[in-house]
C-alpha cells in the first residue's frame, strides 16, 4: 500500500495538516458513537468508513466499501453495527412540530418506568421535580429547591429534574430501558449535541448517574422526549405542581434556621449559576442606567422622540444608514447640530436667529417645522402627511419617514457643507 499509494499515507503523518480537536464528554459505554470516512486510499480502490466507540476507544466495525460518502452505503453500516449490539442506549427521540409531538405523545402506551422531569422558576425561589408514573399511575416523586431565582436559572432546574429521575431509577434498581419526558428543547438539544455551555457540574453529576445505570446491566437504556407543557399529560402536569409546590413550600418550611444551607440537600450543592448571575447584573446595570437618564437634563427633550429609552430602538432605527445619516438623525433629536441656535449657544454664532427668515431662533423645530424660506421644501416632501399628522417627532422616529426627512434637507441644502448629499434611496 506504501509503495502504491505513498500521497495518501503522507497524508497520515503527524503534522501533515492542522485538525481541529474538540473535546469529547461521553457520558458512557456506547454514548456516544463517532463515525468517519478515511479517504487517503480512494486511488488504490480502498475507500473505508467506520465507527468507534467515543467512551471506550473500541472499534465497533470498519468496511471498505465502494463509496464511503454514500448515505445509503454509510446507513447500512451503522444499522449494522446497531443491530450487532442491540441498539443505541442513550437517545434523544427527535423533536417534531408541537401539534404532531402532542399527537404521538397522546397516543403513546404508558410504561412501567416512565419519569416525567419538570423545572420551575416562581417568586419562592427555583426548583425541580421528578415524578414516576406507572403504568400511568404516580408510584413516587421527588423533589428539590435548587435556590434563589436571581442564583439558578430554569435550564439548571430542569437539568436538576432529570437527575432527580436518575436517583430514582438508581433507588428503585430499574432495568431495561428508562423514558425521561421533559419539556425543556434546549436541554434536550445539549443531550444530543453533547456541549453544555452552562452548568458544567450538573451535566458532569448527571453524566456519571447515566454512566452508572448504563453499566449495571446490557439490556439498561436511557430514552429522552420532548413532552410539550400544558397540553394536558398526567406526567408533565404532576411534575409541573411539583416543582411549583417545592419552590414556595420548601422556601416556606426552610425559615431562618435554613438560610444558611441553602443549595445544600443530602451532601449536594448546586453552584451559584454563571448565567442567572449574569442576568441579575444586567438587570441592575439597567435600572440604575434608566434612573440616571431619567435624572439626566436631555430626558424631557428625547421623551418626544423615544419613551422607551435607555433601550435599542434608536440602534435598530438606525442598522441600515449609512454614518452621516445616522449621525444627523442623532443630532437632530438632541439638538446638538450646526443650526445658528445650538452655535450661538457655543459662541461659534453672533446670534441665535435664523438667517433665512430672521424672525425666530433657528432651532431644530423651527427649520425643519416652521422656516418661511423652506416651505417649498417642506410641502413638495412632507405634504402627503397631511398637517394634523406632520410632527417632528414623527419624522425623527418612524424609519418610513426617514427618506422623504433626508430629501427636505438635501432641497435645504442648509447642512451640505457639513454633511454633503444624503442617498434617500
Amino acid at each position: 500500500m506504501h509503495l502504491f499509494a505513498p500521497d495518501g499515507f503522507s497524508k497520515r503523518e503527524p503534522g501533515a495538516r492542522q485538525i481541529l480537536r474538540v473535546p469529547k464528554t461521553p457520558i458512557g459505554i456506547h454514548e456516544p458513537w463517532a463515525a468517519d470516512g478515511h479517504d487517503k486510499l480512494n486511488k488504490i480502490g480502498f475507500p473505508i468508513w467506520a465507527l468507534v466507540d467515543d467512551a471506550t476507544g473500541k472499534w465497533l466495525g470498519a468496511w471498505i466499501v465502494p463509496n464511503n460518502r454514500d448515505p445509503n452505503i454509510v446507513s447500512y453500516c451503522f444499522l449494522e453495527t446497531v443491530l450487532k449490539y442491540k441498539g443505541y442506549r442513550l437517545r434523544v427521540r427527535e423533536v417534531r412540530e408541537r401539534e404532531t409531538t402532542v399527537d404521538w405523545e397522546r397516543g403513546r402506551r404508558a410504561e412501567r418506568q416512565d419519569i416525567y422531569t419538570d423545572g420551575s422558576m416562581t417568586d419562592g425561589g427555583v426548583a425541580s421535580a421528578a415524578v414516576w408514573m406507572k403504568r400511568g399511575e404516580e408510584k413516587m416523586r421527588r423533589t428539590l429547591r435548587i435556590g434563589e431565582t436571581d442564583e439558578h436559572t430554569v435550564y439548571e432546574a430542569e437539568l436538576m429534574g432529570i437527575t432527580l429521575a436518575m436517583e430514582i431509577a438508581q433507588e428503585h434498581r430499574f432495568k431495561g430501558k428508562i423514558h425521561i419526558g421533559l419539556d425543556n428543547q434546549a436541554v434536550l438539544t445539549t443531550i444530543k449535541t453533547r456541549s453544555p455551555k452552562f452548568a458544567q457540574k450538573m451535566w458532569e453529576d448527571l453524566g456519571r448517574l447515566i454512566k452508572t445505570y448504563l453499566k449495571r446491566d446490557p439490556t439498561n437504556e436511557v430514552e429522552f422526549r420532548w413532552t410539550p407543557g400544558h397540553e394536558g399529560f398526567e406526567g408533565n402536569e404532576r411534575a409541573d405542581g411539583a416543582a411549583r409546590g417545592a419552590a414556595e413550600e420548601e422556601r416556606r418550611m426552610g425559615g431562618e434556621e435554613e438560610e444558611e444551607e441553602e443549595g445544600w440537600e443530602d451532601g449536594r450543592m448546586v453552584p451559584i449559576s454563571r448565567a442567572a448571575t449574569r442576568q441579575r447584573l444586567m438587570k441592575e446595570i439597567g435600572e440604575k442606567r434608566r434612573d440616571m437618564w431619567k435624572n439626566s437634563t436631555r430626558y424631557d427633550r428625547m421623551q418626544g422622540f423615544d419613551d422607551t429609552m435607555p433601550s435599542k430602538i434608536f440602534g435598530r432605527l438606525t442598522k441600515s444608514l449609512r454614518r452621516k445619516q445616522a449621525s444627523v438623525i442623532f443630532q437632530l433629536r438632541t439638538g446638538h447640530v450646526q443650526l445658528a441656535k445650538h452655535l450661538y449657544t457655543m459662541g461659534k454664532e453672533e446670534s441665535p436667529m435664523c438667517k433665512g427668515c430672521g424672525r425666530r431662533p433657528e432651532t431644530v423645530y423651527h427649520y425643519i417645522m416652521e422656516c418661511e424660506r423652506y416651505e417649498t421644501a417642506r410641502r413638495r416632501h412632507f405634504a402627503y402627511m397631511g398637517r394634523n399628522q406632520r410632527t417632528m417627532t414623527r419624522l425623527l422616529k418612524e424609519e418610513k419617514l426617514l427618506p422623504k426627512l433626508f430629501s427636505y434637507i438635501n432641497d435645504t441644502k442648509r447642512l451640505k457643507r457639513l454633511f454633503g448629499t444624503f442617498d434617500t434611496g
